[in-house]
């Protein structure tokens, strides 16, 4: 007695006999149907004489495949941003005092000469910003700090040229991680990135910002709050 047996495109020819093909549509996809007889066995040679139309239906049905299935984009949903969309409002007592301190631990490594330029540096340009507002939109999420922006992103990654809030060419980069935002401002000498975390539907959102210089003896890392207004 012989069993029908049904192979799709990928199955490994063996050492089995096959009485005969046939073909059978399964949901538009070409397939092949073939017929397995136990009582008759044939070399791995006859095999290979299978008919030459018998492969090629095979491809087909690896190509309708292929097709069949949805693409999914390689760049995430903004949806995770839900903790952190909409404007910010500072809310950290003392900020200017946060971010002097964190200044201060790491310019104290330095030498008395270099301890006083990197200061004033520093001061120039690290404040912290009063108001931030983030616009998630399907794949791409929009961002201003304070005087700085909008700028729109792509979350996947990608950088693009951005100009700082006093005209400096910036390369900008958005990053989602679970429901964590990543904002990477890159300069010639130096970058900050920004981490901005929330619960989804609350009211509160924390931003860590890591200031970063190949001149600096470590990273001077910060931490402010911040409550949601609209």
């Amino acid at each position: 007695m012989c069993v029908e047996v049904v192979h799709s495109a990928t199955t490994r020819l063996s050492d089995m006999s096959y009485f005969a093909a046939a073909h059978a549509e399964f949901g538009g996809i070409r397939a092949v149907r073939v017929l397995k007889c136990p009582g008759s066995m044939k070399t791995s040679r006859d095999l290979l004489r299978a008919p030459t139309w018998l492969f090629g239906i095979a491809a087909l049905a690896a190509v309708a495949l292929a097709f069949a299935r949805p693409v999914q984009s390689q760049a995430p949903e903004a949806r995770g941003l839900d903790g952190v969309s909409g404007t910010w409002r500072l809310a950290t007592p003392n900020a200017e005092g946060e971010i002097d301190r964190s200044i201060a631990r790491v310019v104290d490594q330095m030498s008395f000469f270099m301890r006083g330029i990197a200061q004033s540096r520093i001061d120039e340009s690290v404040n912290p910003e009063r108001v931030v507002r983030i616009e998630p939109h399907q794949e791409r999420v929009r961002v201003a700090l304070d005087d700085w922006g909008p700028v729109e992103l792509s979350l996947d990654g990608r950088q693009r040229r951005a100009r700082s809030a006093d005209g400096q060419p910036l390369r900008v980069r958005a990053a989602l991680q679970g429901e964590h935002l990543t904002l990477v401002q890159a300069a010639n000498e130096g970058a900050r990135v920004s981490y901005f975390s929330g619960a989804r539907g609350g009211d509160t959102m924390r931003m860590t910002v890591r200031v970063q210089s190949p001149r600096l003896p470590e990273d001077i890392v910060y931490r402010l709050d911040y409550r949601r207004v609209r």
